[in-house]
């Protein structure tokens, strides 16, 4: 079987725990731009790929827009045991 979309048209995005994340508020605003953008694709998808390199060409970001979020990268999307990245925010929701 193939991944399921979304059950839902929407995600629940809480912009009071986003203002409040000591993570994002520490994100440029590029790197803000693209933790939001993966939160969409895995809500999407369900999971990201675990290949840093996959992920910044699937989003087309430039290598200055990257470099502003890749530290990030790990906290944000770890990898799981079953080798794709996820959010567990987002797994949960």
């Amino acid at each position: 079987g193939g991944l399921m979309p979304s059950p839902l048209p929407y995600l629940n995005l809480y912009h009071k725990e986003w203002l409040a994340s000591s993570t994002v508020r520490m994100m440029p605003f590029a790197a803000q731009g693209i933790y939001l953008n993966l939160v969409f694709t895995q809500w999407e998808d369900e999971r990201l790929a675990s290949s840093p390199a996959d992920i910044k060409r699937l989003l087309r970001a430039t290598d200055e827009e990257w470099e502003a979020f890749e530290p990030f990268l790990d906290v944000c999307f770890p990898v799981c045991d079953d080798g794709f990245r996820r959010n567990e925010r987002v797994s949960n929701d």
